[in-house]
Order: C-alpha cells, then sequence, then structure tokens
C-alpha cells in the first residue's frame, strides 16, 4: 500500500463527503484525553511548538492545536498538502503556520523546538523501520531539554483484534500500520536517544466503538439513548488511573526528553 499525500486527501475527502467516523462528542471527548495529557505533563507556552499532523484540524472534529496552550508561534505539518491546506483555513485564530513535510525527512533545523506532539502519527507507515527513522528526526529538530509527547495506536487494547480484521476486510476509515505496547514505545524512544519519563495509555474504550456509537447514534436518534451511551464512554475514561489501563485505552503514550547534547 502507497500511502502517499494522495492517499491522505482522498480519506479526508471522504469523510468531508461521507461524514465523520466521529461526532462532536466523541472529538471533545479524545480533545480533552490530550488537553489532559499535555498539562500533566509541562507543556508550557514558552517555546516553539510542533504538531505532526493535521488530519483532525483538517476535518475540524477534534481539532486540538488551537486549545492548545501556545504563547508562541506554532507550527502543523502534514504529509499532504491538501490537508495542510484545510487545517489553516480552519485555523479561529490565523496564527497557525502549516508545513507539508513528511516526519522521516523534516524541513527543520537542528535543535529548533521545544515541544513536539505527535499524535497517533507514527503508526500510519507500512514498514516499521520508518518508525525509528521519524524518532530520530524529532529528536533532532528538538533543543536539548525539549520534550516530546506521543500517543501510538495500542496494541494492548482489548480491541485491537477486531481492528487488525477491520483494517484487512477496508473497513477501517483509514490504514492503520504497526500497534505497540507500552514497552514497545518506550524501546522505540530509548533506542532513538530519548529519555522517556512517563508513559500512560489515554482514549479508553475499545478502537471500533467509537465509530460503533455514532453510527448507533445516528440511526436511533433517541436522546435518552444516546445520552446512556455518553455516561457510560465517560466513565470508562477513568480506567487510566487503573491497573487495566493498557487493556482499555486507545493509545499509548509516552513523555520523552532529548538530554542535553554530550
Amino acid at each position: 500500500m502507497n500511502l502517499d499525500a494522495s492517499y491522505w486527501d482522498h480519506v479526508s475527502e471522504e469523510l468531508e463527503r461521507q461524514g465523520h467516523y466521529m461526532d462532536a462528542f466523541m472529538g471533545e471527548l479524545k480533545t480533552q484525553a490530550y488537553l489532559s495529557l499535555l498539562e500533566r505533563w509541562g507543556w508550557q507556552p514558552d517555546g516553539l511548538q510542533l504538531k505532526t499532523d493535521l488530519f483532525e484540524e483538517s476535518t475540524g472534529v477534534d481539532a486540538l492545536l488551537w486549545r492548545m496552550p501556545a504563547g508562541v508561534p506554532r507550527i502543523g505539518m502534514d504529509l499532504s498538502p491538501g490537508i495542510a491546506a484545510r487545517a489553516g483555513h480552519n485555523d479561529p485564530l490565523g496564527a497557525l503556520a502549516c508545513v507539508a513535510a513528511d516526519a522521516r525527512t523534516l524541513p527543520f533545523a537542528a535543535n529548533s523546538f521545544r515541544y513536539v506532539l505527535s499524535p497517533s502519527t507514527l503508526d500510519h507507515f507500512c514498514h516499521e523501520g520508518d518508525l525509528h527513522v521519524s524518532l530520530c528526526e524529532l529528536r533532532r529538530i528538538l533543543a536539548p531539554g525539549g520534550r516530546l509527547v506521543i500517543t501510538l495506536a495500542n496494541r494492548s487494547n482489548v480491541g485491537d483484534p477486531l481492528l487488525r480484521l477491520a483494517i484487512r476486510l477496508g473497513l477501517a476509515p483509514y490504514f492503520i500500520g504497526s500497534r505497540y505496547t507500552a514497552d514497545e514505545l518506550r524501546r522505540a524512544l530509548e533506542a532513538a536517544g530519548f529519555r522517556v519519563d512517563d508513559v500512560t495509555a489515554i482514549v479508553h474504550h475499545p478502537r471500533l466503538m467509537a465509530t460503533l456509537f455514532v453510527r448507533i447514534g445516528r440511526v436511533l436518534r433517541w436522546r435518552p439513548a444516546v445520552r446512556a451511551m455518553e455516561r457510560l464512554l465517560l466513565a470508562m475514561q477513568r480506567c487510566e488511573a487503573t491497573r487495566w489501563r493498557y487493556a482499555t485505552g486507545c493509545f499509548v503514550a509516552a513523555l520523552a526528553v532529548k538530554t542535553e547534547e554530550e
């Protein structure tokens, strides 16, 4: 499979035509999970920031960049020029710099960024080795002491076998490559030269549950039933504080730091 810019343009256009697999509730649930994670891991508006894809900002349902703490210019990048352009058009503040770029060959100078957010970007490669290449690139552009907050699809999620089947059958909204456990993410970051300060899992429900929830809600249109499902999903987010978090989280997450240059 060739996951080039035209592929992601097609995915984005199909979601716009058919309707997003998330509704406003699910989008807000996911966005809040990321905002809480950034707050907990010390994301501050005191340096240049990068987000490694603009898919969410281009569709608008779970846009994150313009809700993140930021007092300096932010840069968003995406493999697809079309997605980058749509994200820039959707920016309500007009303060986002959008760049078309490949995570494996970043067009930024070394030691440029204080913070990088990579939200389930690097789990869409066809070849697992591309993860290491991209992590090394992210480390290169981070300043010493800079922070990388990264999430990848969680292989330990109880719904992962169904997700793999959906991908194989072409039922998923887009291709997802390798999924990772928390230990695998930690080892990948350390192999790229990062120090890993914390790991967790976020967005707690089986991965396909969001799609199913939206479809049921669109069919039923019965508000009490929809609200009951929303309460269930909100309750499931408490799993992050339990030992079951890696069984329920859609994404494994890590806080990685570029140590001082020798």
